[in-house]
């Protein structure tokens, strides 16, 4: 959502091999630190209970300071860049499926490991909206086709029946109809 994130390594003791985490850094010179302090509590939240769907925090590495606060993930992966809008779509199902939204499910706001897999970055704490999951989907497809989505009539039917109906089909559906018009 904001700051830098730094990839760092240090040594395991009992292994003697290099262990990377990513380190993220936030300004809260601004004011923002309970905002970056709940992104953190939803990312432990949901990687302790869903580890497959969000990037795994470091427990008890959260650092609050003077004008700054910094957490450690232990995931570290390639964010964006060749995970596909389908894809992204029904990571995006998984996590709504089990009772979250996101806030910003940017492609940006995923990262891919090693092996492959999908995890979720950068969680909105302070995203409650009523239409939480129309709003989820509408900012993934956003990034993926590069234009609103509100353009078009039967996205915006097929997006209101799925956040009534969180389905993968309904997902899948959405992206469907968004891949043939736009």
């Amino acid at each position: 959502r904001f700051g830098c994130v730094f990839k760092v390594s240090k040594v395991d003791t009992s292994s003697l091999t290099p262990v990377t985490f990513a380190l993220k850094v936030v300004d809260t010179t601004g004011g923002n630190q309970d905002v970056v302090v709940s992104e953190y509590e939803k990312l432990v939240e949901i990687s302790t209970n869903h580890p497959l769907l969000a990037a795994r925090s470091v427990r008890d590495s959260l650092v609050i300071g003077d004008g700054f606060v910094y957490y450690l993930i232990a995931d570290v992966g390639e964010r964006g860049a060749r995970i596909g809008a389908r894809d992204a779509a029904r990571h995006l199902w998984k996590l709504h499926a089990l009772g979250y939204t996101h806030g910003d499910p940017r492609i940006q706001n995923i990262i891919m490991l090693a092996d492959k897999s999908l995890r979720w970055i950068d969680f909105r704490s302070d995203f409650s909206a009523q239409n939480a999951v129309a709003i989820d989907v509408q900012i993934l497809l956003k990034t993926c086709f590069n234009r609103a989505v509100s353009e078009h009539g039967d996205v915006t039917a097929t997006i209101i029946l799925y956040q009534h109906e969180v389905s993968e089909t309904n997902m899948m559906d959405i992206y469907d109809i968004c891949k043939r018009v736009y």
